[in-house]
């Protein structure tokens, strides 16, 4: 199909994907000025100790074991082995894109992975003397399971493959599952609901919807969230900000350091984050929160800035001569994830970009 016939499609069907392929830099500087922000005021009070101020969060998915694999193989406590038959045998009723499966092997398990690296991140930091040797990060995990009878033993595989890992210098973790949310539920928010908003009817199912850590991606996702408003009032006072990252994703420090001139605590610690601006609109805006950016492990060789998401490339087939998603996703990730704070005319200081495609982890809040 000629690219003009296709541009015509897309006009009538999905007109956020026309006239980008033939003006992407165009199209970019476009889209970078709708996103500019003049900065009015940078934070008074940004971060200025990582590991004292922030909470780190992600989210654990957890799935049964391979089919056709003996319990015994797996390398987990016998004393899960009996509630594992039952498991098994139930319908599984919450899906995730890519769960951890019981009894996987440490090298291939993401929770493993994610901690891992976030450990040596913070070890990398203490080199620099942009932490305290004794410092640690409080960390926040919240375990989403795929089938119900997990619920009652995610716990306990968890903690036993966390010990079994001796290579988490500098992180406490702690884990939430579906019985901790529960609790946080009944135990305090409930109580202040009852308090404060009377006209609120069943406050606990209301509550339930947007709090916990199974099933739809937003409840999880709010959680973490929001668990750092509660954790400086009931644990820390000291705590003011929250960073989330996904399990699969990692600071790689030492690109970030000799690209960007600073490392991920350092990033942390920008004026910008709580800063106050004026948009292209003329509203005001908050910038209360830091938005990340990915690179694929096999691009970042070539640079720390190589966008995880491309323009596709002709011929288009299926449903992409319809609706194809990837083109405005490429045109967002190239002009806001890829921007570069420079001393020209979005510098970083008088100037940045509002993000609005922003990934479910490498955010602060």
């Amino acid at each position: 199909m000629p690219q003009s016939i296709q541009e015509d499609i897309w006009k009538l069907f999905h007109p956020e994907a026309t006239d980008i392929l033939d003006n992407k830099e165009q199209q970019a500087d476009n889209l970078r000025s709708k996103r500019k922000i003049e900065i009015t005021n940078l934070n008074s009070k940004p971060i200025k100790n990582v590991s004292q101020e922030v909470v780190f969060t992600s989210n654990a998915l957890i799935t049964i074991p391979p089919a056709g694999k003996k319990f015994e193989d797996l390398g987990i406590k016998p004393g899960l082995w009996n509630a594992l038959e039952e498991v098994v045998q139930e319908d599984q009723v919450f899906w995730y894109d890519h769960p951890v499966q019981i009894g996987v092997e440490p090298d291939r398990n993401e929770i493993l992975y994610g901690l891992h690296h976030l450990s040596e991140s913070l070890l990398y930091e203490k080199k620099l003397k942009n932490a305290g040797e004794g410092d640690e990060l409080t960390v926040i995990l919240s375990a989403s399971v795929t089938h119900e009878g997990l619920q009652g033993i995610v716990k306990e595989y968890v903690e036993s493959e966390l010990e079994k890992s001796h290579d988490l210098p500098g992180l406490k973790v702690y884990l939430f599952t579906e019985a901790e949310t529960a609790e946080l539920i009944h135990e305090i928010l409930v109580p202040a609901a009852n308090k404060y908003f009377s006209d609120i009817k069943d406050a606990a199912s209301l509550l339930r919807e947007v709090v916990g850590v199974n099933g739809k991606y937003g409840r999880h996702y709010s959680f973490l969230k929001a668990v750092t408003a509660f954790w400086q009032v009931f644990a820390d006072p000291d705590k003011k900000a929250t960073f989330k990252t996904d399990l699969d994703q990692v600071f790689p420090q030492e690109n970030l350091l000799e690209e960007t001139g600073k490392t991920a605590f350092q990033h942390m610690m920008s004026p910008l984050w709580g800063a106050e601006g004026i948009d292209s609109q003329g509203s005001p805006v908050y910038l209360g929160m830091m938005a990340g950016a990915l690179v694929n492990e096999k691009d970042i060789s070539t640079s720390l800035f190589t966008p995880d998401v491309t323009y596709p490339s002709p011929l288009f087939k299926g449903e992409d001569t319809v609706f194809c998603s990837k083109i405005p996703q490429a045109l967002s990730t190239l002009s806001e994830m890829m921007t570069r704070y420079s001393n020209g005319d979005i510098d970083g200081n008088n100037s940045c970009i509002s993000r609005i495609h922003v990934t479910g982890g490498t955010m602060g809040y």
